[in-house]
């Protein structure tokens, strides 16, 4: 019998990082993981190399934006912490923002493997999961 996949979810918001991690605990063995403004990307991919999850969901930004408006440098961790964790390992890695498509293109061009918007619906959070978890 095949080992469980294990999923990691880097997530600011509490309620969102532990709502994607419960929905994905009916198949998978996921683990939410708070971030904040103090985390650096670095310390993320050391983190996963800790873990060793099969997927990784991240948060495009890891704290409320109100202090870091859309483009400042310090908005967009995640697509940093994309880049440490590409660097490190082949690892499938989902970025996760509320903030529309503004990211999706340098997200996939940086190694992303999904993109997922909020709101999203729990089928495509499981169908997200399910290709690439594998």
């Amino acid at each position: 019998m095949e080992a469980q996949k294990k999923i990691a979810v880097y997530h600011y918001s509490k309620v969102v990082g532990e709502v994607i991690a419960e929905l994905l605990k009916q198949d998978y063995s996921a683990e939410y993981i708070p971030i904040s403004r103090k985390t650096l990307p670095g310390h993320i991919a050391e983190d996963i190399n800790l873990r060793s999850p099969d997927l990784v969901f991240i948060s495009l930004n890891f704290g409320d934006s109100t202090s870091h408006p859309i483009g400042s440098t310090r908005f967009n961790e995640g697509l940093e912490a994309l880049v440490k964790i590409k660097n490190m390992k082949s690892l499938p890695v989902v970025i996760v923002t509320g903030y529309g498509d503004n990211y999706r293109e340098e997200a996939l061009a940086k190694g992303a493997d999904g993109y997922l918007m909020l709101p999203a619906k729990r089928e495509q959070i499981l169908e997200l999961a399910n290709i690439l978890a594998k």
